[in-house]
């Protein structure tokens, strides 16, 4: 893991249109440095939260069960979440990165994930695992991605996020109008 302090990024003029502030350099230095951005549905409020302060932002959020050994979300972990080239597309895209792990099948027998990580499984209609959603900054689904299919990879698979999320159709609600 990269350690990058987040002052060397401070001021740093991204496009005539914005400039980088704290919370923002909070999550490029996220999304660079690539720590675990595993977290329960508590902590998915404060990534709305933040991302509401600025239209330019949105937010990644991804259902899985790499705890489980769900074998579709180990190799998407792995061969896309976990590489420096998606941390680079999550940070051109202005994405907060929010993942929820489950590390049981909710409904399975002795399964008790947490009851927020559950209501908010049901509450955005997750679909299996991995279930990948883009929200724009008012909270508006763009998109979602369910599945993967091991050895697609980074390239294949941002392309096909950004498609199904309408990432770059102009007027749509996830362009950021740059």
């Amino acid at each position: 893991m990269y350690n990058i302090d987040p002052k060397v990024l401070k001021n740093i003029e991204v496009s005539e249109k914005i400039t980088i502030n704290d919370a923002v350099i909070r999550a490029i230095a996220d999304a660079i440095a690539h720590p675990s951005w595993k977290m329960h549905a508590s902590g998915l409020k404060d990534a709305f939260t933040e991302v509401s302060k600025y239209s330019n932002l949105r937010v990644l959020l991804a259902f899985t069960a790499v705890a489980e050994g769900c074998p579709y979300c180990v190799a998407l972990k792995k061969e896309v979440f976990d590489t420096t080239a998606f941390g680079w597309w999550a940070w051109n895209n202005g994405m907060i990165l929010a993942n929820i792990d489950f590390d049981c099948f909710p409904g399975a027998p002795s399964c008790n994930p947490p009851p927020a990580d559950v209501a908010a499984y049901n509450q955005y209609k997750g679909n299996g695992f991995p279930t990948v959603i883009i929200f724009n900054s008012k909270g508006t689904e763009c998109g979602r991605y369910v599945g993967y299919n091991p050895g697609t990879g980074v390239t294949a698979y941002t392309t096909q996020l950004g498609v199904k999320a309408n990432l770059h159709v102009s007027g749509g609600p996830c362009n950021r109008g740059w």
